[in-house]
């Protein structure tokens, strides 16, 4: 879009924008900040955003006065390349600093920092490359050589280490936080036709596993528990919640669209086997609770209605209870703001914690993230009369819930079990 506008003004230079256009086209950027169009980051807020820049970089106008304010932002946008190469690296590597929850403070900070790089860089970067007389330039091209070499020499360390076989002891992380799919990774994709050969362990199943990433990751340790052992099968699909006709649009109608076939599918699996006699389900159920902002209901988009999610739910845990099979929910694990399974690998290699002493997760904070879905768990029920298995009943005192048991690594990322955590926390662990 800005080549097309910077073409017109080339082809016709004298062309004016009414005022009235461009402060409308200021005050409809400014009103992005505060408000979304829709929920995808890349689609509706994006196009909204080159269009009305464009808008206000066409013309030759000055419909700006040059108040001090107006000469700042001119001067920040002269350092808007350096600033634009400046700011994401110091974003990112606090980021991966702080495990994804950056404080406020911190981030004030980089916002400082970046603008007096980005000034430093300006001067002395781009306008002396700009600006170089041609002797010069050879002395350009040694510094950015030396400089360009001192980068992979600093580099190689990390590389060195990262590449290098391990102890016989050591902790092999990268296989250890792999995703957790359980049986295999074609029971994520939702194809019922994969379910007897792949997704089971039996030929006639007695317990079926019915949800999202949530569920797949409770398949290692359902394998080892007595209870479930030899006769489960998983029914599993990315990101869809186990109901019946509702689900959260996060990536569109197509995805939703999707999601609820599939749960038709599996609850007609589920009904219709004579082997199943038990189903486990579960989800983080925040989808409904706080997560997206609209429903795909009965083939329409609707508004979030948290009221009719408990509903649709009692009402999918009636259908199969009709069939005589009993349901069980699984909770969800102790819910963290910062990267779990990464927080571990820091603590277990000796690498710097930032902003926290250990990986536990706070109780407190923990049940103000679950607090939605705790209470519509529980209403679900004293409704229907299921077992819930509170994973953070296993975990959490008064105070911590632990992220490791027995010094084994439960967490793979923010919220899912690793394979190995799975087995510790369910092996032994009464479901039914």
């Amino acid at each position: 879009m800005g080549s097309i506008v910077a073409w017109c003004m080339l082809e016709y230079p004298s062309v004016r924008v009414p005022k009235i256009l461009k402060i409308s086209s200021l005050i409809g950027l400014l009103a992005l900040l505060a408000y979304s169009i829709d929920d995808l980051a890349l689609r509706g807020n994006t196009i909204a955003a080159v269009l009305l820049t464009s808008v206000l970089l066409a013309g030759t106008d000055n419909w700006l006065p040059h108040w001090p304010g107006v000469r700042l932002v001119e001067k920040v946008g002269d350092w808007s390349y350096s600033l634009y190469l400046v700011h994401w690296p110091l974003l990112a590597f606090a980021q991966i600093a702080f495990l994804g929850l950056v404080p406020q403070h911190v981030n004030i900070g980089i916002v400082g920092a970046a603008l007096i790089l980005s000034c430093f860089q300006y001067q002395t970067v781009e306008q002396r490359f700009r600006s170089a007389p041609g002797q010069q330039q050879g002395r350009f091209i040694v510094a950015l050589f030396v400089s360009t070499l001192a980068i992979v020499v600093l580099s190689l360390p990390p590389v060195v280490a990262a590449i290098a076989p391990h102890s016989a002891t050591s902790v092999d992380f990268e296989h250890l936080r792999r995703m957790n799919v359980g049986f295999d990774w074609r029971c994520t994709t939702g194809d019922t036709t994969e379910l007897s050969e792949k997704c089971s362990d039996s030929v006639h199943p007695k317990v079926a596993v019915w949800g999202d990433s949530y569920a797949m990751h409770l398949v290692p340790g359902l394998r080892q528990n007595r209870e479930t052992q030899g006769s489960l099968v998983q029914i599993t699909l990315s990101t869809c919640n186990p109901i019946k006709g509702l689900t959260g649009i996060h990536a569109g109608i197509d995805v939703a669209r999707t999601c609820v076939d599939f749960n038709a599918q599996a609850l007609d699996y589920i009904v219709s086997s004579d082997s199943i006699e038990s189903v486990i389900l579960s989800s983080p159920f925040g989808y409904f609770y706080g997560g997206y902002s609209q429903f795909w209901y009965e083939g329409k988009a609707i508004g979030r209605d948290t009221e009719l999610a408990t509903s649709v739910l009692i009402d999918t845990i009636r259908i199969i209870q009709r069939a005589g099979k009993r349901v069980v929910i699984v909770s969800p694990l102790p819910s963290a703001d910062f990267n779990v399974g990464e927080c571990l690998e820091r603590e277990a290699t000796g690498a710097i914690l930032f902003g926290r002493k250990n990986c536990a997760i706070d109780v407190k904070a923990h049940q103000e993230r679950m607090m939605p879905v705790i209470q519509a768990l529980k209403k679900v029920q004293d409704e229907t009369g299921i077992k819930i298995v509170w994973l953070p009943d296993l975990l959490c005192d008064n105070v911590i819930c632990r992220t490791a048991l027995d010094g084994v690594p439960l967490y793979r990322d923010q919220g899912h079990l690793s394979y190995s955590g799975s087995e510790a926390l369910l092996r032994n662990l009464p479901i039914f």
